[in-house]
C-alpha cells in the first residue's frame, strides 16, 4: 500500500493539495506572532525547523515529481531564508542563521528521503 501510495501517479491531486496545506501550515506557524513550544528546552526551535522543512520538502517532491530537485531544493531552501528575514523584522520573533541552517538541513533530508523512498534516478 504504501509503495502504491508513494509511487502511483494516481494520488497526484492529493500529494499537490497536501502540499498547499503543508506549506500553509508552515508559513502561519513560522509567521505567527508567538509560536506554541510544546516542549521546553534549549534549541528546539532548531529541531522543529528541521522537521518542518524535512515534511516539506518531502511532499513537494511527491507533489511535482517532474520538477527538477535542484528546483525544489532552491524553492525550499529560499523559503526558509525568506521566512528568516521577514522574522528580524518582526517584533516578537527573531533572525537566527541556526534556524536557517536548520531548514536547509530539513530541506537536504526531506530531499534524501524522497529520492529513497521514489527510487528516483535523479
Amino acid at each position: 500500500m504504501l509503495k502504491h501510495l508513494l509511487q502511483s501517479h494516481s494520488y497526484i491531486l492529493y500529494w499537490k493539495l497536501s502540499f498547499w496545506v503543508v506549506l500553509s501550515t508552515l508559513l502561519f506557524l513560522t509567521l505567527m506572532p508567538s509560536p506554541p513550544t510544546p516542549i521546553e528546552f534549549n534549541q528546539i526551535d532548531k529541531v522543529y525547523h528541521l522537521v518542518a522543512f524535512a515534511g516539506f520538502t518531502f511532499v513537494f517532491c511527491l507533489a511535482f515529481r517532474r520538477l527538477n530537485r535542484l528546483a525544489i531544493f532552491t524553492f525550499s531552501a529560499l523559503l526558509g531564508i525568506t521566512i528568516e528575514v521577514i522574522q528580524f523584522y518582526m517584533p516578537s520573533r527573531g533572525f537566527s542563521f541556526g534556524d536557517m541552517v536548520a531548514d536547509i538541513i530539513g530541506v537536504l533530508i526531506g530531499l534524501f528521503v524522497a529520492k529513497i523512498l521514489l527510487k528516483d534516478k535523479r
